[in-house]
């Protein structure tokens, strides 16, 4: 039974490692070629209309992603063409994508955009989330193993195992840090989640913001260790 457990464990250990991660969707396929089709003959706006209701329906790969950010870059959507470079770098994990991202920023003076070792971290962390926690399930799987089999070593089997499920249950509580992108601008962060709340500051450039949840409407988020308010519609979230 034991030995049953452990290699289902692997499989599943396997077959998440190894899934593709460059295409999520199903997109319509008459769709996708048609907005292709009026992208390739220039007539972007039509296109880039699918394209978003595509991106809205679940669908995503890399080369519809870049299509979305050139489009968005030449009309100086700047705001957008980030949202859809991260969404790029998310699926492709391509480093020159951030270097664009930083070029834009710079060239446009739009701050609070860094590509850091917190950035690094929080990505490789909800990208492998699910590598970590079944690496951990692994673990204490051969932990029990050994413990049943070592009566005079229980003690430090049994210490190790609990130590593994209590990380198990950080991992699978703890999804990382989520974030959106205010592509309409101007945005007003607020005190409270309402139009009569104090307005704290107003946002003219596109800005990255932490999600902290959401009420209504509205997204909460944190600035200078200050909790505020954004109207939902105005951030994409990554």
């Amino acid at each position: 039974m034991q030995k049953v457990t452990f290699n289902f464990l692997i499989l599943v250990f396997g077959t998440l490692l190894f899934a593709p991660k460059n295409i999520f969707g199903n997109p319509s396929e008459s769709e996708l070629i048609k907005a292709d089709s009026l992208y390739e003959n220039k007539q972007y706006t039509e296109a880039i209309k699918i394209y978003e209701e595509l991106f809205s329906d679940g669908y995503a790969s890399p080369n519809m992603l870049l299509k979305l950010a050139r489009v968005n870059e030449g009309s100086t959507n700047f705001g957008a063409t980030i949202f859809y470079l991260e969404k790029y770098y998310q699926l492709t994990g391509d480093k020159r994508i951030l270097e664009h991202i930083e070029k834009i920023t710079s060239d446009n003076k739009i701050e609070g955009f860094s590509y850091e070792l917190p950035f690094y971290a929080n990505y490789y962390y909800k990208s492998y989330s699910k590598f970590i926690l079944l690496t951990l399930i692994l673990i204490t799987v051969v932990f029990l193993a050994f413990w049943l089999q070592n009566k005079k070593e229980r003690k430090g089997f049994a210490t190790a195992a609990i130590f593994t499920l209590v990380l198990i249950a950080v991992v699978n509580n703890y999804h990382g840090q989520d974030y959106g992108i205010i592509t309409d601008t101007p945005g007003f962060l607020m005190e409270g989640p309402s139009a009569g709340a104090d307005v704290i500051t107003k946002l003219d450039q596109p800005t990255k913001l932490p999600l902290k949840g959401q009420v209504d409407i509205w997204t909460k988020t944190k600035v200078d260790d200050k909790e505020a308010y954004i109207k939902s519609e105005h951030l994409k979230k990554l």
